[in-house]
């Protein structure tokens, strides 16, 4: 459960440096 919350936040925080 944790590593879909961990993996998830990772593509959060991918997905915002990307945009910035």
């Amino acid at each position: 459960m944790f590593d879909i919350l961990i993996h998830l936040m990772a593509i959060k925080l991918d997905t915002h440096k990307a945009s910035n």
